[in-house]
Formats: C-alpha cells, structure tokens, sequence
C-alpha cells in the first residue's frame, strides 16, 4: 500500500539482498503502468491479420481499432481474432469488442434470471461502424466468460466460425447478499445466453472446427514438457496447429468469398 501514490512523485525502498549486511536504498518514480489487452498484431501467410485479446478491459475496445487499422495498413484480407487463455472481464468491453466485427444494434447477450424469463439485452451500439474482413476465432478451455460471449455472438450470427477446443463455460451473473455480522453471500442470479438462446455456463461453446493442440504445440508455446515416447517423440512441432488450421480456413473463405476455386485437397 504504501508503494501508492501520485504518478511522477517518487518514493524510496530499501532492498535487502542475501550476501549484503546493510539494505540498500533504491529510489524509484511513481507511475501508471500500462499493460495492454491486444498483443501479438501482425501479418501471417501474406494476408491473414492475427491479433490477440488476452482480457476485456477499459481499453480493449480502443486498442482493437488500433490494431485492426494497423493491419489493414499493411495489406490483410483476412483476420484470425485469438481468444484462447482469454479469462474474460468487462462485459462493456465484450460488447464494443464484438460491435467492431457486427452491424448496428445486433444482440450481443441476454441475460436471464429465470427460465424463460429474460433479464436484459446487450447491443451493438446503433453507431457501430464494423470492419469488412473475413474472420475466424481461435478458442480453447481457458476461454471464459466475456471472452465466451464474444465468440457465442459471432457463432450465433454465422460472422465467424470456431476453431479449437470447447470453452471453459463461465456465463453466470452473480449478487453479494449481505448477511448479519459482516458476513455475505454471493449468489448466482442470472446467467448469460447468446443471441440464439444457447446457455454458456457449466456447457461451453463447442467450436466449428475441432483442434486439438499436440504435445509438440504445447512444447512450442509454453516450453518443455516431460519426455515424450513412441510416435509423438518423433514428430516435428507443427508449432501451433491451431493457428496453422485458422490461416487455412480464412483462406479457403476469402477464396469462397472471391468466388476462386477452392485448392485441392492434400
């Protein structure tokens, strides 16, 4: 707590080190730091844009334009939007996330106290200016709640397809109750729905396409693992075959789109 305080004051710490008799004092300038929620933007396969939400923010909206815009710049036709290891957030978020890839005042999520009975709409804003890009979004286990919504919605309304594994299922809205002696309880009240009914807690979203990441992709993006035998000891790393089937189907959808024929099967 006391590490606080106004951004550009400073304050002092003494550090004590192993090997050292006295602390030492370090002196350091208050800042915001600013960890952002889009990462990872660039260009894959000559066309494909690829950008990451790692959590749904304040910011995410804005740092979205700012990544789409980017990509643009730089040639992509299509876009890989990357969902996966997504815990969620701010549902505000998921929503104007979502009204940058779906027309003006498009239901994004419901919510529902009761069966059948529906508690609150969210939409689109009605000045939703969305980009004009064939899409698909990636998706697996840890992908949750705001996340959830996001992709339910964009499967719902056929705007982009699933690729991965099925979803973490978190899509409860929960009340803190207050109870005598300081004491609380929290409540699950409601739960979220996508546009087309479908209940997200406790179920998950089950992708389009269904890619499973082999031990050799897991070696890849979060390092080594214990030794692998047999056949999965001699295969090379595909180094993310979720990705690499991603790039494959906003292909074979803008060739789709264009009206190109589709390339042989391998």
């Amino acid at each position: 707590t006391k590490l606080r305080g106004e951004p550009g004051t400073n304050v002092r710490l003494d550090v004590s080190r192993p090997g050292e008799d006295a602390p030492r004092t370090v002196t350091v300038r208050r800042s915001h730091v600013g960890v952002p929620s889009v990462t990872n933007v660039s260009v894959l396969s000559g066309s494909v844009g690829y950008l990451r939400i790692r959590r749904f923010g304040e910011r995410t909206a804005t740092e979205l334009d700012e990544a789409l815009e980017t990509l643009l710049a730089e040639g992509a036709k299509g876009l890989l939007l990357d969902l996966r290891n997504n815990p969620g957030g701010l549902l505000q978020a998921a929503v104007a996330v979502s009204a940058r890839f779906l027309p003006p005042a498009t239901l994004v999520t419901t919510t529902e106290r009761r069966a059948g009975v529906k508690r609150h709409e969210f939409r689109t804003p009605r000045d939703a200016k969305p980009v004009d890009l064939t899409m698909v979004t990636l998706v697996d286990s840890s992908s949750a709640s705001a996340a959830e919504v996001v992709a339910g919605c964009l499967q719902d309304w056929e705007r982009s397809p699933l690729i991965g594994q099925q979803t973490f299922g978190k899509g409860s809205l929960q009340d803190l109750v207050s109870l005598p002696g300081g004491r609380a309880i929290r409540l699950t009240t409601a739960q979220y729905k996508t546009p087309k009914g479908r209940i997200i807690h406790q179920r998950g979203l089950t992708p389009d396409i269904s890619v499973t990441l082999s031990d050799w992709d897991l070696i890849d993006l979060v390092g080594p693992a214990p030794p692998l035998t047999g056949a999965a000891a001699k295969r090379p790393p595909n180094r993310d075959s979720q990705v690499q089937c991603a790039i494959d189907e906003v292909k074979r959808l803008l060739a789709a789109r264009m009206g190109a024929p589709r390339p042989p099967e391998p």
